[in-house]
């Protein structure tokens, strides 16, 4: 009996890599326009697979809208294959919404021509996140196919992939992967002699036949396959050649037995080795300004906006074109090579301006719906919004009119009543009126009235400021009128009132903002204020710091050597860090001056400049670092009331190249494994990785927005990129069981090249050698990360952190109708029991859409009540909005379990 062979045609296409989006593009309109002409044409060529992914249909109908109806039929027709994914994300760099969101338009976009490939299609992604058979399970996809990050452990085609809550799905493993038949010869005896070589190389990867992935990057449908197969069939008995789609091949091995199912390797969890495909793990780290856009825009969308138009707005509908628009800029950005930022400098441009235009829409978004909520509210004075699920208090920082300092508040700032007031002669007053060019007088302070009174002893010229220009009018003219009566009154004096009202800003604590609700402000008295201890330390009785003078690190709780700044060489590039061969780490600054940025019992800033020489550069010739920088680094630790979160902000101006530098935490307690938030879960890592003959297994991992090992939790903005090292700083790559006592966290990585062509780490390139100037960083940079005990709630502090409760204030001088007492609050949503991932609306009932998961590895009752306490009913649904369950207030979310419910009557 002869063997199937499957061809599967199809191409890899990278939307923007080492060529623009808009270059790229007019490729792909040429390859799909000879696609569907060589479709029509051959009906041998059967099918072809559009790779996985919605963006090249639509990139292709922007320029060829009249194609549309063509590929409508080729896809009905099974000849075109399409979805499921919008694009091909990368899957640790992007938030578990977002690789949601991107499935979901996938799916959306391919059912609006013939429906979508049945296939979770993951063949690029570098590596795979520990749900996403979870995910893909609840879009209906039973069956993978993976390529990258695949432990050595699986050693045949296929194997069991399996989530933390134990959704599992049957991976196809493209061992050598998606273009392992891009290079097949035309000659039908030689295709004959290929294939024989695959099948006698890897035979054990493919028992029941060998899978051809007939393409790879950018590569075009070869015209002549369908004949060539015509003619290996009539040729050879062994092999049995077709054309065929990924379903089909996947549809064929599915027909397997139970028992071959259950005998089947089990992978539970992430996958990322190196064993036998470069995973390219220094994408976590490059580029730190793309990483932090991301995160920002993710938290804007997903915390804020979303939140506030979907349960605070009076309207929610009028807004959700604009999230749609906002979200696919996101889901765009998600694509490997532009959220990886393994690209050239015109490419990661693009992708930082389609990250700040989603960010805007979500800023307009969510100030619109506070607006409202100003306006509405019927609180006079000011109150507090939290958009998180979580009840919460916290520090806000409120604008107040008058000078009073309320009890509880400390003083941040103040706009004193009297801008300036002062009696001239003529000439200085018109020396001091000739500097009046605009209505603008500050970066904050704009003239909106001013006159000039002929009294009998004096000229009395009235300036009325505030913070808001209020009205316009031209300068000159003023300007003129009051030289001319100060030139028509030389014996006056000249007396000048500048006024503004008065405005105090103070920060305070407020006590239990409920979740997805509000609350009037009211101060909080701190039960544990800040306070200074010796010359250099603050303490809130929950935590303290105390810097070192002689190397600006400093003690927390007791415990020496946190944030110790280290700069080493990186001779790597956009895909991998990798020393040069004659390093040189700098770890100890030249000097260190420390001083109070702000001193109160609410919140205390301590500063510190750390004075360090850096090499500049690394020398090619020698591959050593050459060269001095010097370099100021400025660190700010925030303490404020009550909270156990030690806050820093660290900045510089880079004006080194080829480099890393590193912050690094004790771990108190050593450990052998680190506890990082990845999509929808935590994920426990060990201290090394499984490297390959290609890669070298660095164990610098991703993390979402916290990383915890021994006895501490360090949170971050956009910092991905963390390792657990021994206490000489080196990595486990000698083998050693450990423990570690150090954890390294990324705040810059810097190379000149896309990709070179060899390092000590990576010997085979990941792409063109381009060298390039933006990835080496050259530029103002400001980095923000955090401290805590482990022994605290991650996700409370995270939000503590990354999710500022909102401020919206009712004028004082005017009550809303109906206003309520001052105390008032209101819960719009209250959720418990879980996480909430997001607020959404359901695209066809309008209805609210809450997504929930379970980080933990015990069962929880979630509870779901309305704003009248009443609990809410609804159905639970998968992905795609399909019900699968009653829900009547209450369910029960297994460990590591991700659900969403629609609700009824919100």
């Amino acid at each position: 009996m002869s063997m199937p062979v499957w061809i599967v045609p199809h191409t890899h296409w990278d939307r923007e890599w080492y060529r623009s989006f808009q270059y790229f593009r007019v490729h792909l309109v040429d390859l799909v326009d000879a696609l569907i002409t060589l479709l029509e044409r051959d009906p041998g060529f059967s099918t072809f697979m559009l790779d996985g992914q919605m963006a090249v249909v639509d990139d292709y109908l922007e320029i060829r809208p009249h194609m549309r109806e063509s590929l409508e039929r080729l896809a009905r027709e099974g000849r075109l294959t399409m979805g499921p994914w919008y694009i091909l994300m990368d899957e640790f760099l992007v938030s578990g919404e977002t690789i949601i969101r991107n499935l979901q338009l996938g799916i959306y976009k391919a059912d609006q021509f013939a429906g979508h490939l049945e296939v979770g299609y993951l063949p690029d992604m570098f590596g795979h996140i520990a749900q996403m058979p979870q995910i893909l399970s609840q879009a209906g996809l039973s069956d993978a196919v993976v390529w990258r990050g695949v432990p050595s452990q699986v050693n045949t085609g296929r194997f069991r992939w399996t989530s933390p809550d134990g959704s599992s799905v049957i991976a196809q493993y493209l061992i050598d992967g998606y273009g392992n038949g891009s290079a097949v010869p035309k000659d039908p005896e030689d295709f004959i002699g290929f294939i024989e070589d695959l099948a006698g190389s890897r035979g054990a990867y493919y028992p029941d036949g060998i899978l051809l992935m007939n393409g790879t990057d950018h590569q075009k449908p070869k015209d002549w396959l369908s004949r060539t197969l015509e003619l290996a069939n009539q040729n050879c008995q062994d092999f049995d050649f077709r054309i065929v789609s990924l379903e089909e091949v996947i549809g064929h091995v599915g027909s397997r037995s139970k028992l071959e199912t259950a005998s089947m390797t089990e992978i539970t969890g992430e996958l990322r080795s190196s064993a036998r495909a470069n995973l390219l793990m220094g994408v976590a780290s490059n580029r730190v300004d793309v990483k932090k856009a991301a995160s920002l825009v993710e938290r804007e969308l997903e915390r804020r906006a979303e939140p506030l138009v979907n349960l605070f707005s009076r309207d929610p509908t009028w807004a959700q074109s604009f999230l749609d628009s906002a979200w696919k800029l996101v889901i765009e950005n998600s694509a490997h090579d532009s959220i990886c930022a393994c690209s050239v400098d015109e490419v990661v441009n693009s992708v930082l301006d389609r990250f700040s235009q989603a960010r805007e829409i979500a800023r307009a978004l969510s100030e619109r719906v506070l607006g409202e909520l100003s306006r509405s509210i019927g609180i006079t004075g000011a109150s507090i919004i939290n958009t998180s699920h979580r009840t919460r208090g916290g520090l806000v920082v409120v604008d107040l009119p008058g000078t009073e300092i309320p009890s509880g508040c400390q003083l941040i700032s103040s706009r004193p009543p009297i801008l300036l007031d002062t009696t001239l002669q003529g000439p200085q007053a018109k020396a001091l009126i000739g500097e009046f060019k605009s209505q603008q007088i500050g970066s904050d302070t704009y003239i909106n009235s001013i006159t000039c009174q002929v009294e009998a002893k004096t000229l009395e010229i009235r300036v009325l400021a505030s913070d808001i220009l209020e009205t316009e009018f031209p300068v000159a003219p003023i300007r003129q009128d009051i030289v001319s009566k100060i030139d028509s009154n030389p014996d006056k004096a000249v007396h000048i009132l500048a006024t503004q009202p008065p405005v105090t800003r103070v920060a305070s604590l407020v006590d239990a903002v409920p979740g997805f609700g509000y609350r009037s402000w009211k101060p909080k008295t701190p039960e544990h204020p800040v306070v200074q201890i010796g010359p250099h330390g603050l303490s809130n009785g929950l935590v303290s710091v105390e810097l070192d003078p002689n190397d600006g690190t400093f003690s927390w709780n007791g415990h020496p050597g946190f944030d110790q700044i280290v700069d080493e060489g990186d001779h790597g590039d956009t895909y991998n860090f990798s020393p040069p061969q004659h390093d040189v780490r700098v770890s100890r600054p030249d000097s260190v001056s420390i001083e109070f940025a702000q001193l109160g019992p609410v919140k205390s800033v301590i500063r510190t400049h750390r004075l360090f020489s850096w090499p500049e550069r690394i020398d090619e010739t020698g591959r050593a670092r050459t060269g001095q920088v010097l370099v100021d680094l400025t660190t700010e630790l925030e303490i404020r009331a009550d909270d156990p979160l030690v806050r820093i902000t660290t900045r510089w101006k880079n004006e080194s190249r080829d480099h890393r530098v590193r912050t690094i935490f004790p771990l108190i307690t050593p450990a052998y494994s680190s506890q990082a938030e990845c999509a929808f879960c935590v994920v426990e890592r060990p201290l090394s990785n499984e490297g390959g003959p290609t890669e070298v297994g660095l164990a610098t991992y991703p993390s979402r927005r916290f990383v915890s090992s021994g006895a501490i939790t360090v949170f971050h903005q956009g910092l991905l990129e963390y390792e657990l090292v021994s206490d000489d700083l080196n990595s486990f790559l000698d083998g050693r069981p450990g423990p570690a006592y150090l954890m390294a966290l990324t705040l810059l990585r810097a190379t000149g090249f896309l990709s070179r062509v060899e390092m000590s780490y990576r010997p085979l390139p990941a792409g063109p050698p381009i060298e390039m100037d933006g990835s080496q960083m050259l530029e103002d940079i400001q980095v923000s990360y955090a401290l805590a005990s482990s022994t605290y709630n991650p996700y409370e502090l995270a939000d503590s952190f990354l999710v500022p409760l909102d401020v919206v204030v009712c004028p004082y001088d005017h009550d809303p109708p109906n206003a309520r007492p001052v105390d008032e609050s209101r819960q719009l949503l209250k959720i418990d029991g879980c996480e909430v991932s997001s607020i959404t609306r359901d695209r066809d009932t309008g209805l609210v859409t809450a997504r929930m998961f379970n980080p933990t590895s015990t069962p929880s009752q979630v509870t779901i009540s309305n704003e009248d306490n009443k609990p809410c009913q609804g159905s639970l649904i998968d992905l795609l909005g399909r019900s699968t369950g009653e829900f009547t207030g209450s369910t029960i979310l297994g460990p590591h379990k991700i659900q969403t419910v629609r609700l009824f009557g919100l």
